[in-house]
């Protein structure tokens, strides 16, 4: 079994560590445990942790301290709709 998966499958009922909710496999999507590079890969980024999908795709390519300022400015984000998480996000990267 490739390590990765195995990583994942290991990660099924532990804390996302970013949200710190239980990540799940198949009964919630967007708590699935996923391959998640703490610096984005497209930013050189090498370590890999394993996220929920949910804060995986939300984060994208942020840098560590982005994602901590939107976390901390943001709380309970994954409560937002899809349309609200996007306003938010757009607002956000406005200088």
């Amino acid at each position: 079994m490739p390590r990765a998966h195995k990583q994942r499958r290991l990660a099924v009922g532990q804390p996302c560590p970013y949200c710190c909710r239980t990540m799940e496999r198949l009964d919630h999507p967007r708590l699935a445990p996923t391959r998640d590079h703490v610096v984005p890969e497209s930013r050189g980024g090498k370590e890999v942790i394993v996220a929920c999908m949910q804060c995986n795709t939300t984060k994208a390519d942020m840098l560590p301290d982005q994602w901590e300022a939107f976390m901390a400015s943001n709380p309970g984000w994954w409560k937002l709709s899809k349309h609200e998480l996007r306003l938010v996000l757009m607002i956000e990267s406005v200088p």
